[in-house]
């Protein structure tokens, strides 16, 4: 955590990523309002189903590329994709699993959600769409493509999860502003997360 929160703080005072100021204020606008669409910034780190988004808001032509990884590691990526499951609690799970069904395995449900969630998880129904996508969206099929064989399955979170993932991010603009250390914003960090955890 601590090697982290330096990495920002490294970035921050080069004036690689916007100073505290600027993040605080903008960071959590839509897509259309962001930095990178205003051209303040030369990129985002953001789920690849946003592409078209931004794009939309944009003239110049924007790409998708991977985190930079070290060429001696594991190049390994979770994949996070919205899912679907029933409850082994239904009183209705026939209709439950003729809903999931109908919607990854059916031409008109292709046609209806288009990739908005990001690529369907059926080549088949990929396929029945491919044609009518845009360019944004082609670029994005390709580069999950180019991912598969890197991905591994994302870990299920914990109860308080976002809590502690929002908590990351407090400790950085904390450090950022320079209201803590690195060293106390991390000692907050796993005192507040652990009582998140533990409720």
């Amino acid at each position: 955590m601590i090697d982290w929160y330096s990495i920002w703080d490294e970035l921050r005072k080069a004036g690689v990523v916007p100073p505290a100021s600027i993040q605080a204020e903008e960071g959590d606008k839509p897509q259309e309002q962001s930095m990178l669409a205003r051209g303040r910034v030369a990129m985002v780190s953001k789920s690849s189903n946003q592409l078209k988004i931004f794009q939309k808001a944009m003239k110049d032509e924007l790409r998708i590329v991977s985190y930079p990884t070290d060429p001696n590691g594991k190049k390994v990526f979770p994949l996070i994709v919205p899912g679907m499951g029933i409850s082994p609690n239904s009183k209705h799970p026939k209709e439950a699993a003729q809903l999931i069904n109908f919607i990854v395995n059916d031409e008109d449900a292709a046609k209806i959600f288009r990739g908005e969630h990001g690529p369907q998880a059926s080549k088949k129904m990929q396929a029945v769409i491919y044609d009518s996508l845009s360019e944004p969206e082609k670029l994005e099929y390709a580069f999950v493509d180019e991912m598969m064989p890197f991905t591994m399955p994302y870990p299920a979170m914990p109860g308080g999860s976002t809590s502690v993932q929002k908590l990351v991010l407090t400790e950085n603009e904390a450090i950022a502003f320079g209201i803590k250390s690195i060293e106390q914003a991390v000692d907050d960090f796993f005192s507040q997360a652990e009582q998140i955890l533990n409720r």
